[in-house]
């Protein structure tokens, strides 16, 4: 396994691109971004709650698909 070495231009609580913290949202895409609402949640996370990137509680849940909702 490789250890990623941590980025010299970011700062813990640093938002990224996306809106989102660089810690606090949980759980993560493969990628390490955070979910939002509305976005789609892999069948693993069926039934789980989160936290959004904004700190909104979500929910994984089937609405046409599996999709991260507000709790």
């Amino acid at each position: 396994m490789t250890k990623r070495k941590a980025n010299p231009h970011t700062t813990a609580g640093q938002i990224t691109k996306y809106g989102c913290p660089t810690s606090g949202c949980y759980p993560t895409t493969s990628s390490g971004n955070c979910y939002e609402p509305g976005e789609f949640c892999p069948h693993a996370d069926a039934g789980m709650t989160g936290l959004a990137g904004d700190g909104e509680t979500i929910v994984c849940t089937d609405n046409n698909g599996l999709r991260w909702e507000p709790s």
